[in-house]
């Protein structure tokens, strides 16, 4: 009898152990490993592609729903991230992350600490909300990353969602994604604002021609204002120079010892033009080139004066 007591108090005792650790993994986030201390720092963004996703039956059995709003709702789940970007934010090892807006929205977010197992690491993050009269709707997501200088590779991201609805109708989806994030900012450095100017181009046009670069505030992007020299062009007259006005909402940087080297920001002016512009942190030059509709390859390439 004792012998039985025993035995069922050391189980009991197991049961309990492993009931408070489920516990703790829940609260924490945990997916395995432990507890991240080598992230780095920053804002990442990128499109992620759907791998696959399951959808329960249930809620589109009913003839107010049916097959079209299942196929509607399918392609909305696989098209998420194709052509809207995935934001990612690390501080302190800890993420935050969201699809619906920049690195602005993404503080309202709730962080969740994340974990390492070899090279890959991990975060999860719950929920569940109550939304009246649409009954209440739970959510799951995880991710599984690895990280390679200033890219973030997403080996998996599950997103989990389930509702019961207060007419009783069940619906539930399972999308996996993947895909990589680059390393970005919004601003551009606010003691890199100012005058860069180009000496071939001010040999052509003069110093009116310099590139001027400044904040947007209302509308949140860095505005650059200047002349672009044509390749080969030894006048400014025949579209030898050509002045533009560009805005650039993100920039993507290149880090090395924890240090930005670079700063990349592109612009789509949507009549064809894609321009691309560089600031460089060794040699302190502001450059930029696009390609007009003719086929000619415009230019500039300055530093702050």
């Amino acid at each position: 009898m004792r012998n039985i007591k025993t035995i069922f108090i050391v189980v009991f005792s197991l049961i309990l152990l492993f009931a408070v650790s489920c516990s703790n993994e829940d609260k924490t986030g945990v997916t395995g490993g432990v507890p991240a201390t080598d992230l780095p720092n920053g804002y990442y963004q990128g499109n992620l592609t759907c791998k696959s996703y399951i959808m329960g039956d249930d809620f589109f059995a009913a003839p107010s729903q049916g097959a079209n709003k299942k196929q509607e709702l399918e392609q909305s789940y696989k098209d998420w991230f194709t052509t809207d970007f995935f934001y990612l934010k690390i501080a302190n090892n800890k993420l935050k992350w969201t699809k619906d807006g920049d690195e602005q929205y993404i503080e309202n977010m709730e962080e969740v600490g994340a974990l390492k197992s070899g090279s890959e690491y991990s975060v999860t993050y719950s929920s569940e909300e109550d939304e009246g009269e649409y009954g209440i709707t739970k959510t799951k997501e995880t991710i599984r990353f690895t990280i390679s200088g200033d890219t973030i590779s997403i080996t998996t991201y599950t997103y989990e969602e389930s509702s019961e609805r207060k007419e009783k109708l069940k619906y539930s989806v399972v999308a996996t994604y993947e895909g990589t994030l680059d390393n970005y900012t919004t601003y551009f450095p606010k003691d890199l604002e100012g005058t860069y100017r180009d000496d071939k181009v001010a040999s052509l046009g003069g110093h009116d021609t310099d590139t001027k670069v400044s904040y947007d505030e209302p509308n949140k992007r860095t505005k650059i204002i200047g002349a672009w020299i044509k390749d080969g062009a030894t006048t400014a007259s025949g579209g030898g120079l050509q002045s533009q006005t560009i805005y650039i909402e993100k920039w993507k940087k290149t880090t090395k010892g924890g240090k930005t080297i670079k700063l990349e920001g592109e612009y789509d002016n949507g009549k064809g033009r894609k321009y691309t512009v560089i600031y460089d942190y060794d040699s302190g030059t502001l450059s930029g080139t696009y390609t007009s509709s003719s086929g000619d390859r415009y230019s500039f390439n300055g530093k702050k004066i």
